[in-house]
């Protein structure tokens, strides 16, 4: 009978998500053109920043509720302190497991493996020309290998010092390799007779390439405490992160054409030889081997015997090394023949034209970021089937670039440089204002549903020797629905999240068994 009322539960929750929309936040980083080379950079920071780590539970009733309402997967991920006394295990298909075991001195473990894995390849080839002309040897190709996978693993362990006090600590490490190549291939031999004294014979060869690649590895780590006193929960994280990049960055784009036209047109021959060689060299990147230090606090305080007031921010603060090191070189060869031969006279003429050019900036400098954020709200146990939750979120982060370096410029064999002096500033900030409810018509399902309202301003200026560049850009309001199930059948938990019932294959489920 309880495998019907869950059924029953899926069925209307999930049917209401084909009636909801949901419109997610999309912030639009618009790329600027500082006057010498465009903003294409890696940010090596992007690992280190902290992020949520939330039960299907919680991402049902609504992600920034993380800290607001209580949650045993949640809060042990962000304050190691509260690992729970009872033992569990935790898989989220298809990609994370977590594990809650009992230690020796009346300790607490866990382990949390998570990995992703990303990996495409494609090829066209055509062999067959779209007109009429006569061809040899055509082949149009186009092949691709993109692969990005992510490894990590973290190691948690906590103990109850006194009565009311338990301290933690938290140790991770990841790796994240990263490839993308692509290539590019147009070759044939043509023939062409417009008519009968005249005779065209085209020969190219087009060969584009593009490669980027590396592999970044991190560490962090973090100690928790947790103390209760006076229905109240005080908690504080303090956390050091680091990264490093294993292999260096590789973005090249090397693409070279070869050219060749002849005309033939009774005693007279026209042949034209072209050679274009280009090569773009990229070593830019924003945060090179960054540290980062944060900081938590969490304090919850029950009103009533119903409902409880939490609230939790975090400020992280961070530096590393930044470049902007491009260099384009371009070379141009061409070679002309004019040839006319007649019973009277004949003559060959011959023009050669060759330019070689280079541009070259290098820049070095260092990067800062500062940011967190902070929210507040209220946990509400309405009766034994319902609960509820509502609060208020607040994120803000500042990026601070300052690179200072030459341009150099070769033009055959003429060769000038400048000095560059550059700082970029960029501010985000974000607000969301959260409201997730939890309905169990029978103690073994529960049906899940959030709603939030956010908006965010970005700015963003660069100057450059002086000149100044800046973007502006507000979004909102915007909004966002959740929907999710969850059932606990003897030992085992099952939480789901969805939004849409057409897309079962992006649903999130997760299993725990209760040991």
């Amino acid at each position: 009978m309880k495998k019907i009322y869950f059924l029953i539960a899926i069925i209307i929750t999930l049917g209401l998500s084909s009636y909801i929309y949901a419109s997610e936040l999309k912030v639009i980083f618009m790329p600027l053109y500082d006057g010498y080379y465009k903003n294409s950079h890696r940010d090596y920071l992007s690992l280190l920043i902290p992020k949520d780590e939330i039960s299907m539970r919680i991402k049902s009733m609504d992600r920034n509720l993380v800290g607001i309402v209580s949650d045993t997967i949640t809060d042990m991920l962000w304050n190691p302190a509260r690992l729970p006394l009872k033992s569990f295990i935790s898989y989220q298909i298809p990609h994370r497991l977590i594990t809650s075991l009992p230690g020796p001195f009346k300790s607490r473990w866990g382990i949390l493996l998570e990995g992703s894995y990303d990996k495409s390849e494609s090829e066209n080839r055509y062999t067959e020309p779209s007109d009429i002309y006569i061809y040899t040897d055509y082949l149009r190709s186009r092949s691709g290998r993109y692969s990005r996978n992510t490894y990590k693993g973290a190691l948690l362990g906590a103990k109850q010092v006194t009565p009311n006090t338990s301290i933690g600590f938290r140790l991770d490490y990841s790796l994240e390799p990263y490839k993308n190549n692509d290539k590019y291939l147009l070759r044939y031999t043509r023939e062409r007779f417009p008519d009968n004294n005249n005779t065209y014979l085209d020969i190219i060869e087009d060969v584009d390439e593009y490669t980027m690649a590396d592999t970044v590895s991190s560490y962090s780590f973090s100690i928790g405490a947790l103390s209760s006193i006076w229905n109240s929960d005080i908690e504080i994280i303090l956390g050091f992160a680091s990264e490093k990049v294993v292999s260096s960055l590789q973005d090249i784009n090397m693409n070279s054409d070869h050219d060749e036209y002849t005309y033939t047109n009774d005693s007279t021959i026209r042949v034209d030889i072209r050679n274009d060689e280009y090569q773009r060299m990229l070593d830019q990147y924003d945060f090179l081997n960054p540290k980062l230090w944060t900081l938590g606090f969490r304090f919850s305080k029950q009103i009533t015997p119903a409902s409880t007031f939490r609230t939790v921010a975090t400020i992280y603060r961070g530096s590393g090394d930044s470049q902007r090191r491009r260099e384009n070189q371009y070379y141009y060869y061409r070679d002309q023949h004019y040839s006319y031969t007649s019973p009277d006279t004949s003559y060959i003429r011959s023009d050669t034209s060759e330019t070689y050019d280079e541009v070259e900036y290098i820049l070095g400098g260092d990067a800062r970021i500062l940011g967190g954020f902070l929210a507040s709200g209220q946990e509400f146990n309405l009766s034994p089937k319902i609960s509820l939750g509502v609060g208020i979120k607040f994120s803000y982060e500042r990026n601070e670039i300052r690179l200072e370096g030459t341009k150099y410029e070769t033009e055959d064999t003429l060769t000038s440089q400048s000095a560059i002096d550059e700082m970029d500033i960029e501010r985000r900030a974000y607000i969301y204002l959260p409201l997730g409810i939890e309905y169990k018509p029978i103690p073994e399902i529960a049906l899940r549903a959030g709603f939030s309202i956010h908006g965010s301003y970005r700015f963003s200026e660069d100057k450059i020797n002086g000149e100044s560049f800046g973007t502006k850009y507000v979004n909102g309001p915007s909004h966002d629905i959740n929907i999710g199930a969850g059932l606990n059948w003897e030992r085992f938990n099952f939480d789901i999240y969805a939004r849409d019932i057409s897309a079962i294959e992006l649903w999130d489920i997760e299993v725990r068994y209760n040991f």
